[in-house]
């Protein structure tokens, strides 16, 4: 990182400028299709309709970028997602970020889908070619099939084959980044007076990867650390909604439970392995519930949900207070009002303001990497 955290925190507080968002999104995107990383400033059009509204309803929309001769074909990559689709009549190019051509996307929207009611499953979805922004088509997503139940889902299986990206607008003002086959990034505005987080998800693995105990799977293993700690935690933060994730070892779990915990759990009979056996969005379920989700360090079996750690204040505080105190223990916290914060042993520097002065934490809301330890 080419300057200090807080001061580089400080800047994202303001608006993002055009260019600010433009580099975001290149850096999310590298590795992925050329044509379509040329068309970064798309994003800059996006982050205007983000948090917008049709008729009372927030948008909840995708862009697809992809080849002109994949374009009309992009069904036939996922056929199964594909519900209906709204053929364009007249070209159309979207990308310039100002004013008219916002109201223009909202208003082919609202146009080509004049009568249409959503299911709880269904989202438009515009299709562009990535060298001229030109609008080939406009999609139904349908998410409900057998192997695909979430528009998360859905996006990462549409762009499988690295030929195409693809930028979720959701409610809550967020707009997701998808190529690869996998989400690559997230702006979201925050609720703390805060401004807008700017997520990368490689980032953000990195981060959680370096200020982790060694030995530990999330010093270990980036695929678990995004699935089961990256995911839900951006997920819940779009939500309004808090939680938290401890990654605790088995051995301190056992022998010290009976001190480290103050309140009721739900602790499974046999230890659960959450790779292969809980989906992200399952995980998102338990987090949604009182209390937090504990997995041990080795190897991420579910350890147990609804857990209360001893400790004074709220889950900030209580992170804080269990990760120092009990070497090996790690923990992500997600704030109603958005931001998301990492707890670890392993860091040493202080970051928090106020009454939180004294915690030992990283913000998982804006990045280049890396953060002081």
């Amino acid at each position: 990182m080419d300057k200090d955290y807080k001061e580089y925190a400080k800047e994202l507080i303001c608006p993002y400028p055009a260019h600010t968002l433009q580099n975001f999104m290149e850096r999310c995107l590298e590795g992925c299709n050329p044509e379509v990383t040329k068309q970064a400033a798309i994003l800059n059009t996006l982050f205007n309709l983000a948090g917008t509204e049709i008729e009372a309803e927030e948008i909840s929309c995708g862009l697809i970028l992809t080849n002109n001769t994949e374009a009309d074909n992009i069904g036939s990559l996922s056929p199964a997602l594909i519900h209906s689709s709204y053929k364009q009549e007249e070209t159309s190019t979207i990308g310039s970020g100002d004013a008219d051509t916002i109201r223009d996307v909202v208003d082919y929207m609202k146009e080509k889908l004049l009568g249409w009611t959503p299911g709880h499953y269904e989202q438009p979805v515009i299709v562009c070619d990535a060298k001229s922004l030109e609008v080939k088509c406009l999609k139904i997503l349908m998410t409900v099939t057998r192997n695909t139940h979430t528009p998360h889902e859905a996006y990462i299986a549409l762009t499988e084959n690295q030929k195409a990206i693809a930028i979720w607008v959701k409610p809550a003002a967020s707009i997701r980044i998808y190529g690869k086959g996998r989400l690559l990034g997230q702006i979201m505005r925050l609720r703390d007076a805060g401004g807008w987080a700017a997520r990368n998800i490689n980032d953000m693995c990195e981060c959680v990867k370096d200020h982790s105990v060694k030995g530990t799977i999330l010093a270990d293993d980036p695929e678990f650390i995004a699935e089961y700690f990256i995911y839900p935690a951006i997920a819940l933060s779009e939500e309004r909604k808090g939680g938290s994730i401890f990654v605790v070892p088995k051995d301190t779990w056992r022998r010290k439970k009976k001190e480290m915990v103050s309140g009721a759990t739900y602790e499974f009979n046999e230890e659960i392995p959450i790779k292969d056996n809980i989906k992200e969005t399952e995980l998102k379920v338990y987090l949604e519930q009182d209390g937090c989700v504990v997995l041990s360090a080795e190897d991420g079996c579910l350890l147990a949900v609804g857990n209360y750690f001893v400790g004074h204040g709220g889950r900030k505080s209580i992170a804080n207070d269990v990760c120092q105190k009990w070497h090996g223990t790690q923990a992500i916290v997600i704030s109603q009002d958005g931001p998301i914060r990492f707890y670890s042993s392993e860091i040493k520097k202080s970051h928090g303001r106020g009454k939180e002065k004294t915690h030992k934490y990283l913000r998982l809301d804006f990045f280049r990497h890396s953060s002081p330890r």
